[in-house]
């Protein structure tokens, strides 16, 4: 493969590095979802919004559902870990962020092939990825 060619598709070595860190992540974050699901459904914590409650909030609107139940709203949620529903979260969260620590991951194979536009495309993935979850632009357009 010509170096032209191999910029514009990466190595095999850093797909390779970008795929295993997914993968690893997905299996871990399944398993925390199973295993936080486990604990909800078997009450062995509290939880946060009492699951008898569950069938008549489900109708709700989100809104209403987070005044009704005084749910925690954005990253609240860390705060509320104690509460089995919440502690789901984690399993989530840890989904949610994988692409972008597979980004991290990858960009000091990218900087030692010297493909920086690519180090720089992927530093934007992961601060826009991080400023999407970080909340701050949460009351922008919605």
């Amino acid at each position: 493969m010509t170096n032209r060619a191999n910029r514009a598709t990466g190595t095999a070595e850093q797909r390779r590095v970008y795929a295993r860190v997914l993968e690893w992540g997905m299996w871990i974050a399944l398993l925390l979802v199973v295993a936080t699901f486990l604990i909800h459904a078997t009450q062995l914590l509290p939880s946060h919004v009492p699951v008898e409650k569950l069938p008549e909030l489900w109708r709700m609107r989100s809104s209403e559902y987070v005044e009704a139940t005084g749910a925690p709203v954005g990253w609240e949620w860390a705060g509320t870990l104690g509460h089995g529903d919440c502690l789901v979260m984690v399993g989530i969260a840890l989904l949610a962020a994988l692409a972008m620590i597979s980004y991290i991951h990858v960009i000091p194979h990218l900087l030692r092939d010297g493909d920086y536009t690519f180090v720089a495309i992927a530093t934007a993935e992961i601060l826009v990825i991080a400023l999407a979850a970080s909340g701050v632009l949460a009351g922008f357009g919605h």
